[in-house]
């Protein structure tokens, strides 16, 4: 019966620190990579186009969002937005600009 406690014991002991360990390398695992690699290894997988990600909402609440499912912690999640950003910008630049006003192509009367 003691027997049985302490291979219990040990066996709780042991995986409350190899489920430590993930937590740790988890962290590391970005370090040195822009936002846009991060974005590639672990977004792109299922969200090949961060164009349409940063269309799809507001910075604050993809941020929000990324914080409580995906990212490894608030400031993570702020950055991971903030390029997303950058992205729905620089789409929103790239677009040509319509004139304002009358339409294009149309007659005037005289």
């Amino acid at each position: 019966m003691v027997r049985r406690v302490k291979r219990a014991a040990v066996l709780a002991g042991l995986s409350i620190m190899l489920g430590a360990v993930p937590a740790f390398a988890q962290d590391n695992l970005d370090r040195g990579k822009t936002m846009r690699q991060v974005y590639a290894t672990d977004c792109g997988i299922c969200h090949a186009d961060p164009r349409t990600v940063a269309a799809s909402t507001q910075q604050r609440r993809l941020a929000a969002f990324l914080e409580q499912h995906y990212a490894t912690s608030k400031a993570a999640a702020a950055a991971i937005a903030g390029y997303l950003a950058g992205v729905a910008q620089a789409e929103r630049q790239a677009r040509p600009q319509r004139p304002r006003g009358r339409k294009s192509g149309t007659k005037t009367s005289n």
